[in-house]
C-alpha cells in the first residue's frame, strides 16, 4: 500500500511540475517573449525549483522544447478563448467590432472584437481573433462573419452588396455604424487633401522628419541646443496619414522644439544645410519665418492664409454632410432618451413628452416587423411605450444616477426587471452598439509589439494564440492555471499524464 500512495505522489508531483510550466510560458506570452527562449528559461529555473525537474517522464519525453511550449500556449488560449464564447453564448445581442491594419511584413489584418451586455448586465469587449486579408468581396467577408463574425470596412457600407446589406437578409434588425471617430478623421483629411498649399505643407514636414532622421550628428545638435535652452528633449517626429493624431503630434512637436531649431538654423547659415531645412525656416526682412509659400510680402501670406482656411472650412462641412448624414446620426442620437441626463430640468408639464419622439425612432427600428414574417420584433411598441411613462418618474423619485447609461440600466435591470421588460431589451441593445472602434486600434497595438522585424514569420494562427493571451489574459500574478491545465491533458495523449503502475510485490513502477 506504501508502494501505492508513492507512486500518485510521484503522478501528483509531476502534474504539478506541468503547472510551473504553463505559468512559464504563460508569462512568456505576457511579456511577448519568444517560445525558443523557454528551453532556456526552464534551466535556470531548475537551478532554484527542483520541481521543474519532474517534467522529464522519459529522455524522448522531457517536456522542455519550443513546440511543447507553444502547445501549452494554445492550450491557455483556448481556455481563455472558451469562457468569452460561454459569456457570448448568454448574451441577447452581440456588436461585432472590426478594423483594418497592416502587419510588419504589409500584409492587411483584419482584427474583430464582440461587445454584449453579459447575463449580469455588466458591458463586455473581447478580442476575437484575426485574419490576414486579400482583395476579398463582399461576398466572402458576410459568409467569414456567419461563420467567425468578420467583416472588413472598404466592402461593409454598400448599400446593395455590401456586408452590411447581406448582414441584414439574415438578421433585419442589423444597425450598421461606421466608426464615429474614423470618419470624423477621414473627414479631415480628404479636407485637406484637395489644397495643395497644405499638401506642400506636410511635405516640408515630412522633409524636415528625414533630414533629422538621416542624421545622427544634425539630431545630436538639436538634442544639444535643447538642453542648453532648457527644452523638452522632443525628436523631429514623422507624419502618419493613417495615425489619427500624427499631424497634430508633428506641429506640437516643432513647436515645443521652435527655439532650437532657430538656433540649428542661424548656426547653419553659411549654405551647409540642406533645401529641406531650408524650406521650412525662412529668412524675411531679418527675421527667421516658418514656411512663407516662396512670397516675397506678408500681405501675399495672409491671403493665401485667409483663402486656405477658407477652402477648408468648406471642403469640411461638404465632408462632414456627407459622410454623417441625418438619417445615420439618428439612432444614435436617439438613445440619449434612455439616459435622460436632463430629465430633472423638464417641468412637470413637459415631463410626460420627454423623449417620447427619440423613443419613437428606436421602436421604429427594433419594434416594427421587417422582412422574413417569422422573425419577430425584439421590442414590443407599445409595452415600451407605457414602461418609458412609468420609469421617468420611478427614475426622479429614486434619485437613481444619470451619468453613465450602463450604471442606470444595471440598477433598472436588478431592481425592476419585472416591470420594465422591454425598455430592459431596448438598452440591452444600446449598450451593445459599437460607437467607436478605438479597441480594435488597442488591439493593433498589441499586435505589433508581437509580430516584429525578428519575428515576421509568425502565422495566423500563432499571432491569435499569443494576442489572445495578451489580451484576454489576466496579469501573471492572477493567473490560474488549473482551467489550461486541464486544457492541455485532454487535448492529446501525453505520457506525463499516463497513470503510473505498481507491483506491490516487487516494487517496480511502470
Amino acid at each position: 500500500m506504501e508502494e501505492v500512495v508513492q507512486v500518485e505522489s510521484k503522478q501528483n508531483i509531476q502534474e504539478q511540475a506541468v503547472k510551473i510550466a504553463l505559468d512559464t510560458v504563460y508569462w512568456l506570452g505576457k511579456e511577448n517573449i519568444p517560445t525558443e527562449k523557454y528551453p532556456s528559461l526552464l534551466e535556470l529555473l531548475n537551478k532554484h525549483c527542483s520541481s521543474v525537474k519532474d517534467l522529464n517522464k522519459a529522455k524522448n519525453a522531457t517536456y522542455n522544447f519550443r513546440i511543447i511550449a507553444n502547445e501549452m500556449q494554445q492550450a491557455i488560449a483556448d481556455a481563455l478563448m472558451y469562457e468569452i464564447v460561454d459569456s457570448m453564448k448568454q448574451a441577447r445581442w452581440i456588436s461585432v467590432l472590426t478594423d483594418e491594419s497592416t502587419d510588419i511584413t504589409v500584409k492587411g489584418k483584419l482584427i474583430i472584437y464582440v461587445k454584449f451586455v453579459d447575463i449580469n448586465f455588466d458591458v463586455k469587449s473581447h478580442y476575437l481573433r484575426d485574419f490576414e486579408i486579400g482583395e476579398k468581396g463582399a461576398a466572402t467577408f458576410t459568409d467569414m462573419i456567419t461563420s467567425v463574425l468578420k467583416e472588413r470596412a472598404s466592402v461593409m457600407t454598400g448599400v446593395k452588396n455590401g456586408v452590411s446589406a447581406r448582414l441584414k437578409k439574415l438578421s433585419p434588425y442589423l444597425t450598421n455604424i461606421h466608426c464615429v471617430a474614423h470618419r470624423l478623421t477621414l473627414c479631415t483629411s480628404q479636407a485637406a487633401t484637395k489644397l495643395d498649399t497644405l499638401q506642400q505643407y506636410k511635405t516640408v514636414l515630412t522633409n524636415l522628419y528625414y533630414y533629422f532622421k538621416g542624421s545622427s550628428v544634425r539630431s545630436s545638435r538639436l538634442a544639444k541646443i535643447q538642453e542648453v535652452f532648457d527644452l523638452p528633449q522632443i525628436k523631429v517626429r514623422e507624419m502618419h496619414d493613417i495615425k489619427w493624431f500624427s499631424f497634430y503630434n508633428v506641429l506640437e512637436g516643432i513647436y515645443k522644439s521652435w527655439d532650437a531649431l532657430l538656433e540649428l538654423y542661424l548656426e547653419k547659415k553659411d549654405g551647409l544645410y540642406t533645401a529641406e531645412f531650408k524650406s521650412l525656416l525662412v529668412e524675411q526682412d531679418g527675421e527667421v519665418k516658418l514656411y512663407n509659400h516662396a512670397l516675397e510680402h506678408e500681405v501675399q501670406q495672409e491671403k493665401l492664409a485667409e483663402s486656405t482656411i477658407s477652402s477648408f472650412v468648406e471642403n469640411l462641412i461638404n465632408n462632414l454632410q456627407k459622410r454623417f448624414p441625418s438619417d445615420s446620426l439618428s439612432i444614435l442620437s436617439a438613445c440619449e432618451a434612455l439616459a435622460m441626463r436632463d430629465l430633472s430640468f423638464v417641468s412637470q408639464s413637459e415631463d410626460f413628452q420627454y423623449g417620447t419622439d427619440k423613443i419613437e425612432i428606436l421602436l421604429d427600428q427594433y419594434a416594427t416587423p421587417k422582412g422574413d414574417p417569422m422573425i419577430q420584433p425584439p421590442v414590443n411598441g407599445d409595452k415600451a411605450k407605457s414602461e418609458y411613462a412609468l420609469l421617468k418618474p420611478l427614475v426622479l423619485q429614486q434619485q437613481y444616477p444619470r451619468d453613465k447609461l450602463d450604471v442606470l440600466w444595471k440598477i433598472i435591470f436588478q431592481f425592476h426587471k419585472e416591470q420594465f421588460p422591454n425598455l430592459i431589451e431596448l438598452a440591452t441593445i444600446v449598450l451593445s452598439m459599437p460607437v467607436q472602434t478605438a479597441i480594435c486600434e488597442r488591439g493593433f497595438s498589441v499586435q505589433n509589439p508581437i509580430k516584429t522585424a525578428p519575428r515576421n514569420r509568425l502565422g495566423d494562427a500563432r499571432l491569435r494564440i499569443l494576442m489572445t493571451i495578451s489580451i484576454e489574459g489576466p496579469s501573471f500574478k492572477k493567473f490560474d492555471s488549473e482551467k489550461s491545465f486541464n486544457e492541455f491533458k485532454t487535448k492529446k495523449k501525453r505520457r506525463i499524464f499516463q497513470k503510473l503502475t505498481c507491483d506491490i510485490y516487487s516494487g517496480n513502477q511502470n
